[in-house]
């Protein structure tokens, strides 16, 4: 059975959020700890007003981890739900896969993920429109130079756009 969906993956961003966002919940959830038990302890006293630097700089940066953890994972459901619109709802070319290339400013494991470039030709225009597929964990194999591939462009302008290269992929097990 074939799966009829996008396959995006994960961008830097959104696991950068998948990292802050809890870390910014711990730290916050240790601040208002701490600062509940100096206030249940001491009440207003004049030690309570000396200690309470210590859970403020918890709450705070709890605070700013949670919001920009947030932030990033909210960029990156948007990211995914405009690949998803796209895919569902934009109109499809028939590209043709003209080379690959290491991405030299994202190093993941140590290594750097590759891309597939595809080439649209449009026959009416005379123009040449140049796509990126996701970055591949692998370096593609010179079968697929040529080949024809699926890419889907929003209809509200074409600057949002999605490369199915999983029907022509092998299926890639890593051990």
């Amino acid at each position: 059975m074939e799966n009829n969906r996008p396959r995006a993956g994960w961008s830097a961003i959104g696991m950068v959020g998948l990292v802050f966002f809890p870390i910014g919940l711990i730290f916050l959830g240790i601040g208002l700890g701490i600062g509940a038990a100096f206030y249940s302890r001491s009440g207003f006293s004049s030690r309570f007003s000396e200690m309470v630097f210590l859970p403020a700089i918890f709450v705070l940066m709890g605070l700013l981890f949670a919001v920009l953890g947030a932030i990033f994972l909210i960029i990156e459901i948007r990211r995914r739900r405009g690949i998803r619109r796209v895919f569902e709802s934009g109109y499809s070319v028939k590209g043709t896969i003209a080379g690959y290339h290491p991405v030299m400013n994202v190093t993941i494991n140590g290594r750097h993920p590759y891309v597939l470039e595809i080439h649209v030709h449009h026959q009416d225009t005379g123009t040449m429109d140049v796509y990126q597929s996701r970055y591949l964990s692998f370096v593609p194999d010179e079968e697929l130079m040529g080949r024809e591939v699926d890419v889907y462009i929003d209809r509200m302008g074409g600057k949002d756009y999605y490369v199915d290269i999983d029907a022509i992929l092998p299926k890639v097990i890593v051990h």
